[in-house]
């Protein structure tokens, strides 16, 4: 067994993308659209692109919840995010949204899919594609496409510069994505996610090359050791990774 903590929000957002693809989303529409008692507490203007940049300000977690417990309730979490107001005027900031991203991607996701976001998973990405890197490929592999290579340019657009509000690094923040992170900088044009405890994945389209890496312990820091990092300065300067494209 192995916990990838918030590795998972990749891909999570993988699966917010596939729903774009197929014209069943759009990013600059509210999320209202589609779950309309998410319009309480002055959140009528939060779009989808919000909430994947992490942009909401419904990080707050603290406001949201009196005990630890509910978070294992998803009817819960959902109405108390119905109820919540942002931080900060959506848009205008960002900061990491730890704790709620799950609930705000999997309820859309559910809401227009009709499906718990676990089953869409399941059923949309994990077993059409064998559990394989995708997005390093353009969107297809092993002959199987599932997003465009218009919609993996347009996920992979940098949406936040500066400090996060929350984790005070610059995250690089796109649609679902943060930049990739290795000991010796970021990778340009890069992007995925890593969780805590170690975990993480990050996909080069420039390159065509993807790294994962899931581990059964943490340590060192809350993100974990650094082998994530050296994997990928690792992987960059292979001589059998192709130059950026």
């Amino acid at each position: 067994m192995a916990a990838c903590f918030s590795t998972t929000k990749g891909v999570i957002s993988t699966a917010l993308h596939l729903l774009a693809e197929r014209g069943q989303v759009e990013y600059d529409a509210p999320v209202a659209a589609y779950w309309p008692r998410f319009a309480q507490g002055g959140k009528e203007s939060i779009t989808v692109r919000h909430v994947l940049t992490h942009s909401a300000g419904l990080h707050r977690m603290r406001t949201l919840v009196d005990h630890v417990q509910r978070m294992l309730d998803w009817d819960y979490m959902v109405a108390a995010l119905e109820r919540a107001q942002p931080a900060y005027e959506p848009g205008t900031r960002h900061g990491y949204h730890a704790l709620t991203y799950g609930w705000l991607t999997g309820e859309l996701i559910r809401r227009v899919s009709g499906r718990p976001v676990a089953v869409f998973v399941q059923e949309e990405l994990a077993r059409p594609l064998r559990l394989n890197g995708l997005l390093a490929h353009g969107g297809q592999v092993g002959g199987v496409r599932l997003l465009s290579p218009r919609t993996v340019q347009q996920i992979a657009v940098v949406h936040s510069r500066g400090p996060d509000l929350v984790l005070v690094l610059p995250m690089g923040w796109r649609l679902g994505y943060h930049s990739a992170f290795t000991t010796r900088g970021t990778v340009p044009g890069a992007f995925g996610h890593f969780g805590f405890g170690g975990s993480g994945g990050w996909a080069d389209p420039r390159r065509d090359v993807a790294l994962a890496m899931v581990c059964n312990r943490g340590s060192g820091t809350p993100i974990g050791d650094l082998r994530m990092a050296e994997l990928g300065a690792a992987v960059v300067r292979s001589p059998g990774v192709a130059s950026p494209r």
